[in-house]
């Protein structure tokens, strides 16, 4: 059963990947309303532990935004919630820890990677559909680094 911390966490990353959040006082906003009691300095941490960075957004001024993602660098976001990565043809299938699918999802969502033609968060598996079979292999690799797989 995933704890407060990883539920807290995971709605974060649910949230970030809806829009635009400039701050992180707007976030804080966001999580009230989505029933989630906490604190400034909690979200602060947060931000920091889950690697988002903030970074321009040339519609609404900034965004939080997964670590690596936009700037190229391999930044581990949710570190030891993915346990691994399968290719099948255009089709990554990736293993989540229970309750975990859907906010990873979002955030592979968030990456905006142009091979990535959508994703599908279920509970502890998400789907994602590739533009093509020979993308699966790089792709594959590159999230195993921004997840921290081993």
């Amino acid at each position: 059963m995933p704890s407060d911390k990883q539920k807290r966490r995971s709605i974060i990353l649910h949230i970030i990947s809806g829009g635009p959040i400039a701050s992180q006082q707007q976030l804080l906003e966001k999580l009230r309303r989505r029933g989630v009691r906490t604190t400034q300095a909690t979200v602060s941490r947060d931000i920091r532990e889950l690697g988002l960075v903030k970074v321009a957004d040339s519609a609404n001024g900034y965004r939080y935004l997964p670590g690596g993602a936009g700037h190229g660098g391999p930044a581990p976001i949710a570190e030891g919630v993915v346990y691994s990565i399968t290719a099948s043809s255009n089709l990554l299938v990736v293993r989540t820890r229970p309750g975990h699918a859907q906010s990873v999802a979002a955030g592979i969502d968030s990456l905006g990677w142009s091979d990535i033609l959508g994703t599908v968060g279920g509970d502890d598996t998400v789907l994602i559909i590739l533009a093509g079979a020979e993308k699966a292999a790089g792709i594959g690799k590159r999230l195993g680094q921004f997840f921290a797989l081993r």
